[in-house]
Parts: C-alpha cells; structure tokens; sequence
C-alpha cells in the first residue's frame, strides 16, 4: 500500500516538474528580443529625451517619460493613446 502511495506521488512530483519546465521554455522563446531590437530602442529613448550617463536620482522616473514621448511619437496620428477612446 505505502510502495503504490510513493509510486503515485513520484508520478504526479514528475510530470508536475516537467509542465513547469515546459513552461518556463516556452515563455522564454516568447520572449526573445534581439541586440539590434535593444539598440533601435535606446536611439529612440535617447531622442525623446532620455541620457543615460545623467545623474540617476529620478532614473525611473525620466526613462518612463522618454518611453512615453518615445511612444507618442512612433504611434500614427490617428491611433488613440492606450486606454483612450476614439470619439
């Protein structure tokens, strides 16, 4: 009785681990972004505002803003900002 229990929950630890490397592989090769994608980014950021090598104090807080304007600016005119409505 003891040696089917441990067969069982060796079974289920098994196939539990191997969904969660499944997983955990799958959302990695969603997730690629490449070294040229990074680059083209940072020109963006660094045009809208963004220095990197300025005093990091409001770090957060200027790269977020450059992303926005970075993001403004590349969004065609007639799409509406994320999370507005078109009227």
């Amino acid at each position: 009785m003891k040696t089917k229990l441990i067969v069982s929950s060796l079974i289920l630890g098994i196939s539990v681990t191997a969904a969660s490397v499944a997983n955990a592989q799958s959302q990695k090769a969603t997730d690629v972004v490449t070294r040229e994608q990074v680059k083209k980014e940072l020109v963006q950021i660094e045009a809208a505002g963004f220095d990197p090598h300025r005093d990091s104090s409001t770090y957060p807080a200027d790269l977020q803003e450059a992303e926005s304007r970075a993001a403004a600016t590349s969004r065609p005119a007639s799409a509406p900002a994320s999370g507005t409505r078109k009227q």
